[in-house]
């Protein structure tokens, strides 16, 4: 229906039977109707829980169903009616505080000055977005052959963008790390123990040390 509408204004335009203000005119409620209808669509597939009770849903949908309604009314302010009722859905998706936030991230292979940079401006963009957040879960394969001098420009790249509510910072060793330079000649099962593997043991207990506590024997934590 909104697809056969929006054609037949179209063909009109076409024809010049409808100046450019008389079309919008003419468009703006439907276009209005079909993003409530949208949003309706997602909060009718969102389950209650600890972040979005059934409540804080339940008068979200009643929200949009009385701006769908308010859209009609002949001399209606659309704008101001769209605009009022996605500032609430704004507010609403903010959902429940958390208890605990923290970042997460993997697979950086950090090779070059530029992914340093790239890994630089992300901490700082997390920040940002969450400068509340209490830890910080880096889940290996950061730097990419896990070489001593990538692994120190790696942490400095991590010490300097840490946020200032940081409390935890816990760092893995990935396939990357543990493979090195011969990653492209690992075995899926080796029988033994690679050579860069003492290399690399060593590295993330000495540059993981300061964020370890008293554990500084084992690189992962117990």
């Amino acid at each position: 229906m909104h697809s056969a509408y929006s054609n037949a204004l179209r063909h009109l335009v076409n024809r010049r039977a409808l100046s450019a203000d008389e079309i919008a005119q003419s468009y703006q409620p439907l276009g209005y109707g079909i993003a409530l209808d949208h949003l309706s669509d997602r909060l009718n597939l969102m389950t209650a829980g600890e972040r979005y009770s059934a409540e804080a849903i339940e008068t979200m949908k009643a929200s949009v169903a009385q701006a769908k309604e308010d859209l009609k009314a002949e001399d209606a302010d659309r704008t101001a009616v769209y605009a009022a009722v996605m500032d609430e859905y704004e507010e609403f998706m903010e959902g429940t505080p958390a208890n605990l936030s923290f970042h997460v991230v993997s697979d950086l292979h950090t090779s070059s000055d530029a992914s340093l940079n790239l890994f630089e401006t992300a901490l700082a963009d997390m920040n940002t977005v969450n400068p509340d957040a209490k830890a910080i879960l880096l889940a290996g394969d950061l730097p990419q052959n896990g070489k001593p001098e990538e692994m120190t420009k790696f942490y400095e790249k991590l010490d300097a963008g840490l946020g200032e509510k940081t409390e935890g910072v816990f760092v893995c060793m990935g396939n990357q790390e543990m493979r090195g330079p011969t990653s492209s000649q690992w075995e899926d099962r080796p029988a033994g123990v690679n050579a860069h593997y003492p290399i690399i043991s060593a590295s993330c207990l000495e540059n993981n040390g300061k964020y370890m506590g008293e554990q500084t024997d084992k690189v992962y934590y117990d």
